[in-house]
């Protein structure tokens, strides 16, 4: 469970927060790679508590190393529609782990 104004931070301004995870398989010796993400999780930054699954729709294959990243975005909703937070400015990538 999920509560985003309780476990982050978020800039000024920011109404969401998605949410998204990639699994990359890539060998570095013969360049092949395979990426998968999981569907992006949606979320308004407020006290509403959500189950977050960041799940890819099928694993990855090869025999490289496996990358495993979190995105995290910040919108800010306008009239109804969303828009990137400072033209994505806030926006972070990071490798969480490699096997």
């Amino acid at each position: 469970d999920f509560t985003p104004a309780q476990r982050m931070h978020a800039p000024e301004g920011s109404t969401h927060v998605s949410l998204t995870s990639g699994f990359l398989n890539l060998d570095f010796n013969s360049g092949a790679k395979d990426l998968r993400l999981s569907p992006i999780a949606n979320l308004p930054i407020d006290h509403t508590t959500a189950t977050v699954t960041l799940t890819p729709s099928a694993v990855p294959i090869g025999a490289g190393a496996q990358c495993y990243f979190l995105k995290v975005a910040f919108y800010q909703e306008v009239n109804g529609i969303q828009y990137p937070l400072n033209n994505g400015a806030y926006n972070a990538l990071q490798l969480l782990e490699v096997l």
